[in-house]
């Protein structure tokens, strides 16, 4: 089974309960004011996405699973990956000051045009995202309090659950220090640190081993196999990302495509990029990158030197190296042949840049 058939499989199942769950709030809600923000959220959740968390937390469950076997409550743990993702979306955006997310109005902007006749109040939607983002974090942890499982499973979940979103954290708090950063020079290993922590942690080894503490199994060999096979995975999935960030459209990925460059996130392409560049072209390379406000010119002037230092290519290159060494952990994982073959399938969805 490949990655995309097991995604309609269980993606159906994922949805339904984010959406009963969410359309049960707007029937309980105490005040007409709190259903109408519940279905602003429940609006943005079901925009178009690859619900890729919730799906490696499935994969992993239904791969290991031994003494607990209520895929229901699986379905329940999953979901509140998806809802969590929605969450640091949000979160991301404002942070970004992005305009475009799934393919529509970044949440912040959404709920600007929605409310902004109700107060003077210019960033009145900056402050609803905030809001209504810790009210998606509260929710989620009530999804999990009524999971059905061991206290002991349910525990050691509870337990992934919070590393999962305090590394996640750090990882932004980092990126966030060295966007539009004033010592770019000084970055060291930088990126790589950012796109462990925020991408290979957040994405692949930490939904990994949530499916595989959930299952019931806890075996320190299996989760170290687990981590050996994440962490590259998860860094080919960044630079996957980073160089459709510079070099695909807007509608190949969902947002802004000249957000990393506007932005100034110093990520593996730019490092390679500063790598490869000497003298005035790195110094204009700087001079550019480093501009708060930078024009569409300054945006094509800095992806034309991204491709033409060589750095793209070097970021291709150490795509497909990562992608064979997540390939090779993962016939190391002691999980069946159809469980093998869907997160292969994930491999290849991120061999594909």
């Amino acid at each position: 089974m490949t990655f995309a058939q097991f995604g309609r499989e269980h993606i159906p199942a994922i949805d339904g309960f984010i959406s009963d769950y969410f359309t049960g709030k707007m029937a309980s809600a105490e005040h007409r004011f709190m259903a109408d923000f519940y279905g602003d959220i429940l609006e943005y959740l079901n925009r178009d996405g690859k619900r890729i968390r919730p799906l490696v937390l499935m994969a992993s469950y239904l791969g290991y699973r031994r003494r607990f076997r209520k895929t229901g409550e699986a379905v329940k743990a999953a979901s509140v990956l998806e809802i969590m993702h929605a969450m640091l979306l949000i979160q991301d955006d404002l942070i970004d000051r992005a305009t475009l997310r799934r393919g529509g109005p970044a949440f912040h902007l959404l709920m600007r045009d929605k409310y902004s006749s109700y107060t003077l109040n210019g960033g009145i939607g900056n402050d609803i995202a905030i809001i209504l983002a810790d009210i998606i974090f509260a929710d989620s942890l009530e999804i999990i309090s009524g999971i059905a499982a061991p206290r002991a499973v349910k525990d050691r979940f509870l337990q992934v659950f919070s590393r999962t979103y305090q590394v996640t954290a750090w990882g932004q708090l980092l990126d966030s220090l060295y966007s539009l950063s004033t010592r770019i020079a000084e970055a060291g290993d930088v990126p790589m640190l950012i796109s462990t922590m925020k991408t290979s942690h957040y994405t692949i080894f930490y939904p990994l081993l949530m499916g595989y503490v959930l299952s019931g199994k806890n075996d320190r060999q299996e989760i170290s196999r687990i981590r050996e096979f994440s962490i590259p995975l998860g860094i080919a999935f960044q630079l996957r990302d980073d160089i459709q960030g510079v070099f695909a459209s807007g509608d190949e990925i969902g947002k802004s495509a000249d957000s990393d460059i506007r932005e100034g996130k110093l990520t593996l392409l730019v490092q390679y990029a500063l790598e490869a560049l000497g003298g005035g072209e790195r110094d204009r390379f700087m001079e550019l990158f480093l501009r708060e406000e930078k024009s569409d010119g300054d945006v094509g002037e800095i992806r034309g030197m991204i491709d033409a230092s060589g750095a793209r290519g070097r970021a291709g290159e150490t795509h497909r190296a990562l992608v064979g060494e997540a390939l090779r952990k993962l016939r190391r994982l002691s999980v069946p042949p159809e469980t093998a073959g869907v997160l292969g399938g994930l491999v290849d969805l991120i061999a594909a840049v």
